[in-house]
C-alpha cells in the first residue's frame, strides 16, 4: 500500500457521504445550490495550472463534468446514468476521482488531457486520486494525486 493513512483516510472521506446519498441523481445546476460543504479544500500545486495550460490539460464546465459524476449506495458504486460502474481493469487497472466540498465523486479515465485538474477546471478539491473498482465496490483507493496536495 502507498500510504497506509492516506487510503485510510481516503476511505472515510469517500463512504461517509455515501450514507446520505439517494439513488436520483439531481441536475448539476441544482446540485449545486443543494451542496453543503462538508469537507475542507485543497488547492492545486503551485505551477501545475502552466503545466496544464503547456500539456493542453482540458478544464470541464459543470455540464460537461456532469456524466463523470459516481454514486455510491450501500457501498456500490454507480454511474451517473445508474448502472454499476465497470471494472476498473477495462481502464487498464484504475480510475481517477476527485471529491467535491459536498461529497460528490467524480470518476474518470486518465488520458493525456484529462487529470485531476481538469473536472473542476483547476479550482480546489476535497480529494484527488486513484480508485480501483470491481464487481461494483471500491477495492482501492488513495489520494495519490500530482496537482494536488490532500492529506
Amino acid at each position: 500500500m502507498k500510504n497506509k493513512f492516506g487510503l485510510l483516510l481516503s476511505l472515510l472521506i469517500l463512504f461517509g457521504p455515501a450514507l446520505s446519498w439517494s439513488v436520483s441523481l439531481v441536475p448539476a445546476e441544482q446540485l449545486a445550490a443543494q451542496s453543503v460543504e462538508k469537507y475542507p479544500l485543497f488547492p492545486m500545486k503551485s505551477g501545475y495550472l502552466e503545466k496544464d495550460k503547456r500539456k493542453g490539460v482540458v478544464y470541464f464546465t459543470a455540464e460537461e463534468r456532469e456524466p463523470s459524476r459516481a454514486l455510491i449506495i450501500n457501498g456500490l458504486v454507480y454511474t451517473n446514468k445508474g448502472d454499476a460502474y465497470p471494472d476498473s481493469s477495462l481502464a487498464g487497472g484504475t480510475y481517477q476521482y476527485v471529491m467535491d466540498q459536498a461529497g460528490n465523486v467524480y470518476i474518470f479515465d486518465d488520458m493525456p488531457t484529462i487529470r485531476h485538474s481538469s473536472i473542476f477546471a483547476g479550482q480546489p478539491v476535497a480529494a484527488a486520486g486513484d480508485v480501483q473498482i470491481e464487481s461494483g465496490f471500491i477495492t482501492y483507493i488513495d489520494v495519490n494525486s500530482g496537482h494536488y496536495f490532500v492529506l
